[in-house]
């Protein structure tokens, strides 16, 4: 039968655990500076260029023109084909069936 070793004195676990929050942290923020480093470098050519054609470009005016769609005059699916699935998330008995019944 293997026993555990016991530790001369007690082991300092709020340190330990100080340390590792700290190491961790510097790490989160060597990975920050890293991605946003590379996320700088992969826009800036396309930053440039922008500009560059902001600069060139003659100015023109456009004109948007929205079209909304109209809603389908009759359903696109019959009442018979459609299901609807009634869950109970918020914690209050029996809303769900409640909320089934009032659906149908």
């Amino acid at each position: 039968m293997e026993h555990a070793h016991q530790l001369p004195r007690s082991f300092p676990w709020r340190t330990a655990t100080i340390v590792v929050g700290a190491v961790a942290a510097v790490e989160l923020l060597a990975l920050i500076g890293i991605g946003a480093t590379h996320v700088a470098s992969s826009l800036r050519p396309h930053a440039r260029s922008a500009v560059h054609a902001a600069r060139t470009a003659p100015v023109a005016h456009k004109h948007v023109v929205l079209h909304v769609v109209a809603p389908p005059a009759r359903p696109l699916r019959a009442r018979s084909h459609l299901s609807v699935l009634v869950l109970n998330g918020n914690g209050i008995n029996g809303a769900a069936g409640r909320e089934a019944v009032s659906l149908q």
